[in-house]
């Protein structure tokens, strides 16, 4: 038996496989949002200092059994 595990959530393996594959959201519209906010700041002289944690989620679909 094998099992396996996407990284991005990308709609085209995620959902669009034969067996819809488990993945990892990466939450990329938030950190697109975050990177676009800190890159304006740093512009207008405000730089953010060390570093940003944005959380994932695992989204269960029917490749894993968990």
């Amino acid at each position: 038996d094998v099992e396996v595990i996407g990284h991005d959530n990308w709609a085209v393996t995620a959902t669009e496989c034969r067996v819809p594959i488990t993945s990892f959201d990466n939450n990329l519209q938030e950190i697109g949002r975050r990177a676009a906010r800190q890159l304006l700041d740093a512009i207008k002289g405000r730089p953010h200092r060390g570093t940003t944690y944005i959380g994932c989620s695992l989204i269960v679909r029917k490749s894993t059994s968990a």
